[in-house]
This record gives structure tokens, C-alpha cells and sequence, in this order.
């Protein structure tokens, strides 16, 4: 089958639109210590290099664009308690998995308090 120009339909810029590629939210493992929050991520395929970590206005988003082309790109935000101490966050990533250290302020740490006997 041959195909003309004429028999292809016209299409202006204004109505092509643009096909983004899915991106993938992680799963996440959130925990807590006495001193932290802690939060893993599974980020197969990605290097290093790849991912994007902000914090901004007591939101902390994770972002990953795979160069391999296969890969889907990864996103996920979360919206930070105010006793994070947002100065001390720590992150690092080993065999596909990212883990997110959140430190928690000292005055918002428990503390236990004696009683006095009088």
C-alpha cells in the first residue's frame, strides 16, 4: 500500500501533543527511631548520579531519570514533620535502594523526666 502526502491527515502544532513518559512512585519503607525518621526507597536501575533529592517548604522530593532508556524515571514526594531537623538529612543509595536519614531536632526528641520525692 502506498501512502501520499495528500492522504495523510493535517495536523497543525497547536494540536500534536506531547506524550510525557509514566514515571514510576516508589515504594517506601518509613520508620522511626528514637532520633530519626528513616525512609528506603527502591530505585533499581539508577545510579548515583541519576538522582535528584530537594527539600523545599517541608516537602522532600526524590526524582530519578535513568539513562538507560528502558528504565522508567522515578517520583515521590513527602511532606516533612516540623521536627525534622532538615540541616542534618542524609541520604545514600547501595544495590538499588535508597535510604533517606531524617534527623529529629533535639527538642522535639523524648526526653524523660524524673520525679522529684518532696
Amino acid at each position: 500500500m502506498q501512502t501520499t502526502e495528500s492522504a495523510m491527515p493535517k495536523c497543525s502544532a497547536s494540536s500534536v501533543k506531547t506524550v510525557s513518559k509514566a514515571r514510576i512512585t516508589p515504594k517506601a519503607d518509613i520508620f522511626e527511631t528514637e532520633t530519626s525518621f528513616g525512609v528506603l526507597l527502591d530505585l533499581p536501575g539508577v545510579s548515583q548520579e541519576e538522582i535528584e533529592i530537594s527539600l523545599d517548604n517541608g516537602v522532600l522530593t526524590v526524582g530519578a531519570q535513568p539513562e538507560a532508556s528502558e528504565v522508567t524515571p522515578y517520583y515521590r514526594r513527602f511532606r516533612l514533620s516540623s521536627s525534622v531537623d532538615v540541616a542534618a538529612v542524609q541520604a545514600k543509595l547501595q544495590h538499588g535502594v535508597l535510604e533517606l536519614i531524617l534527623p529529629k531536632r533535639p527538642e522535639s526528641q523524648r526526653k524523660i523526666i524524673s520525679l522529684s520525692t518532696h
